[in-house]
């Protein structure tokens, strides 16, 4: 059979890399507005997945919950107010993590606690990949409010080093080549 070569020519091999992708978007957390879009999208990204252990079935599951518990941007009242839209936390991360957890602890035993309507579609599922999550999302906020200081040349260096081995899971002194 005969085969016609080609090539993609819009983007090198290194924007390409999962590896490069997944760097690149840590830099820009400065940016960010924390919307469900943008960490969900973090999460298919292999080397951050594996990083924070969460896999595919955990990914569809958090899907799930963040649609439903009503997360759609911003981490907390706070985080808003830096951003100059007001100290609010409606439908951020915190109100969708509070529904979440208020669901399983209290499930349907409660129609609201302390303010917070609970989420019971976790109620019987398994809630590591809730933990990851979090877990997750604090370190994006420390790692975005790093990247937002003033640094000298060093101290980037340091905090490309720490983005490598604790955001990336990779090993210094191991040749990645791509």
């Amino acid at each position: 059979a005969r085969r016609i070569p080609y090539r993609i020519v819009d983007r090198s091999r290194l924007e390409r890399h999962p590896l490069i992708h997944t760097f690149r978007n840590l830099l820009t957390l400065p940016d960010w507005r924390f919307t469900a879009s943008e960490v969900l999208e973090l999460l298919t990204l292999p080397a951050l997945a594996r990083c924070f252990e969460i896999d595919d079935a955990e990914r569809k599951l958090l899907t799930h919950w963040i649609d439903g518990s009503g997360i759609r941007w911003g981490l907390d009242g706070e985080f808003r107010n830096e951003l100059g839209v007001g100290d609010y936390s409606d439908y951020s991360w915190q109100f969708g993590l509070q529904r979440l957890l208020v669901g399983y602890a209290c499930g349907s035993d409660v129609e609201e606690w302390q303010g917070v309507m609970p989420y019971l579609d976790i109620e019987g599922q398994p809630t590591q990949a809730l933990g990851k999550l979090i877990r997750l999302l604090g370190k994006l906020r420390a790692l975005q409010r790093t990247l937002q200081m003033k640094k000298t040349v060093l101290e980037w260096l340091q905090v490309v080093r720490n983005v490598q081995s604790r955001s990336l899971g990779l090993e210094a002194g191991v040749d990645y080549r791509f």
